[in-house]
């Protein structure tokens, strides 16, 4: 009897739970929604964390998951600008000093040109040849008085260790023959007599070069420069007259001898030479 009881219960409880669930399938069907996912009680907070998952974004979650994604793209081009750019400037400058170098080098100083001096005999005294294009020009030296100037040329063969050559002259005194060109060798460009009234060489000892031909090193100084130069000098036995000769190159230039249109070489030759003549008897053996 009681068995009865209960099957027809339990058989009344399931007919209310089918009915139930028809009506909640018929209601869904009319308002939209799957009926897998109403049953489960839980699912009601998933609902709740999705919206939290759009209000984020994708931006914070794209940071750190996709860098190399569309988003840092925009932000990495900034970096590599000036990264790109320190470079250039370094490689270009290399090149830039270059062609100065270029420009500086091939502006050199005026070609120095020397002439030949002439194999004439100089004559007695102290003179100095000069060589214009025209053709040597000789000047020679005297003092206040016109007498030439002093020549001192002492040279053993058994001595040589104390031979001595010297002269001093005023240059002022200073004549060509030509009025034009001692009044330019009295000028400031040439011997400046007014602020250098004397110019001189000193040499002492020598070498024997040949028989009668000896070689002594000097100091020349003109306008207040001393340079080291060679001299050069011939001994000859004519008869009874002892004849010596010298001759003393030298380079202009090294002593501002003819100075602004003068140093140009096609005007006047870059080179110049002292030359003396003494014979014996005459106070300078």
């Amino acid at each position: 009897m009681r068995r009865t009881v209960l099957l027809v219960i339990l058989s009344l409880l399931g007919g209310v739970a089918q009915a139930q669930s028809g009506l909640s399938t018929t209601l869904r069907s009319i308002f939209g929604g799957t009926p897998a996912a109403e049953p489960a009680a839980a699912p009601a907070p998933a609902p709740v964390a999705k919206p939290p998952e759009p209000v984020l974004t994708l931006k914070p979650a794209a940071l750190p998951t996709a860098p190399a994604s569309a988003a840092p793209a925009a932000a990495v081009p900034s970096a590599p600008t000036p990264a790109a750019s320190m470079p250039a400037p370094t490689v270009v400058a290399a090149p830039a000093a270059a062609p100065p170098l270029t420009t500086n080098a091939a502006v050199l100083a005026p070609e120095v040109i020397s002439v030949a001096l002439p194999t004439s005999p100089a004559p007695a005294g102290l003179s100095m040849v000069l060589l214009p294009p025209g053709g040597p020009v000789t000047a020679q030296f005297a003092n206040s008085a016109g007498h030439p100037a002093q020549i001192l040329v002492q040279i053993d063969d058994a001595a040589l260790q104390n031979a001595m050559i010297r002269f001093t002259f005023e240059t002022l005194y200073v004549r060509t023959g030509v009025p034009q060109w001692d009044a330019d060798l009295r000028s400031r460009p040439w011997f400046d007599p007014r602020g250098h009234a004397r110019a001189s060489f000193t040499a002492n000892g020598a070498r024997l070069m040949a028989p009668g031909e000896y070689e002594a090193q000097g100091t020349l100084s003109i306008k207040g420069y001393a340079r080291t130069v060679t001299a050069r000098i011939r001994v000859a036995q004519s008869g009874a007259m002892r004849v010596v000769q010298g001759e003393i190159p030298f380079m202009r230039a090294d002593f501002r001898l003819g100075e602004a249109q003068w140093s140009d070489p096609a005007l006047m030759a870059a080179n110049a030479a002292f030359r003396f003549r003494l014979e014996s008897g005459a106070g300078n053996d």
